[in-house]
C-alpha cells in the first residue's frame, strides 16, 4: 500500500496486489489509488477488513471491489497461518469502560493518549505484567504503548525492561527531559534499534517496552506475554497489534 505511491511506472502494470489493504483506504493513499488511470486489476489482502470506526471497509471495497475470498478464523488456525491466542482481560479501575469509549467523540479518544500520566493505571500495568511473568519460567514479555512518554514512565516502574522506540529528534528529547527528567540514557539510536530488534525477534531480549513501531511487522515467536497498555481509538489497530 505504501510503495504504490512511489512507483512512477504504475500505468505499465496489469495487476496490483496490495497487502494491508485496509490501510489503503486512508485519505492520502485513496487519492493516489484513485489517480491511477490504467485499467489494472486490483487485489487487496487484509486480516481485518472490518471494525474501523471510520468505516474504512466500505472505502476498501470501493478501491478493490467486493470481497471474493473470506477465510474463516478457524480455517486459518487449522492451516497454520494464524496462531490462536488467549486474552486475559483485567478490570481496570482507573479508566472508562470499553463500551463508554466506543461512544466517545474522536477528540475524547485523542485526549486519552495522555493516559500515560495516570500513575494508578501505570502501576496496575506493571503489576499485572510481572504477575503473569511470575507464573511462567522467564517468559518473553512485551508491553505495547502508543507514546514514548508512556514508555519512559513504565521504564521507571520496570527498570529491567528495555525501551524500544522510533526516531526522536533533539527538540523532542529536550521536551521529554523537561517532563520526565534526563531521559537520554534510555533512548536508542538507529543502530541500537536494529540490533535490539534482532535480539527481540530471536528471543534473546526477554523484557521490552515498545511503542507502536513494534505493533506491526514483527516476528517474535517466543513472546508469550503482550500487555497492550496504549489507548487507541481504532479497533482495527488493536486487533492488528494482537495478531502481530
Amino acid at each position: 500500500y505504501d510503495s504504490v505511491l512511489h512507483v512512477d511506472q504504475i500505468d505499465k502494470c496489469d495487476i496490483l496486489i496490495c497487502d494491508e489493504a485496509h490501510r489503503a483506504a486512508a485519505d492520502s493513499y485513496a487519492r493516489s489509488f484513485s489517480a491511477i488511470q490504467s485499467p489494472l486489476k486490483r487485489f487487496g489482502l487484509t486480516a481485518t477488513a472490518d471494525g474501523r470506526y471510520d468505516k474504512a471497509e466500505w472505502m476498501t471495497e470501493g478501491l478493490f471491489g467486493p470481497v471474493r475470498v473470506n477465510i474463516p478464523y478457524e480455517d486459518s488456525v487449522d492451516s497454520g497461518s494464524v496462531l490462536p491466542i488467549h486474552i486475559l482481560a483485567v478490570e481496570n479501575p482507573y479508566g472508562p469502560s470499553p463500551d463508554l469509549i466506543d461512544q466517545c467523540t474522536q477528540q475524547v479518544k485523542k485526549d486519552r493518549m495522555a493516559l500515560w500520566r495516570n500513575s494508578g493505571r501505570n502501576n496496575l500495568i506493571a503489576q499485572v505484567t510481572e504477575t503473569l511473568r511470575g507464573k511462567y519460567n522467564d517468559p518473553q514479555a512485551l508491553i505495547l504503548v502508543d507514546k514514548i512518554e508512556h514508555a519512559l514512565v513504565l521504564k521507571q516502574l520496570l527498570p529491567d525492561y528495555t525501551l524500544f522506540h522510533g526516531d526522536i529528534d533533539e527538540a523532542r528529547v529536550n521536551k521529554l527531559s523537561r517532563q520526565l527528567g534526563d531521559v537520554s540514557g534510555f533512548l536508542m539510536s538507529q543502530s541500537d534499534r536494529a540490533r535490539m530488534l534482532a535480539k527481540f525477534e530471536s528471543g534473546e531480549l526477554r523484557r521490552v517496552i515498545g511503542t507502536a513501531i513494534l505493533g506491526t511487522g514483527v516476528s517474535a515467536n517466543e513472546c508469550q506475554i503482550v500487555t497492550i497498555a496504549s489507548g487507541t481509538g481504532a479497533t482495527i489497530q488493536f486487533r492488528q497489534s494482537i495478531g502481530r
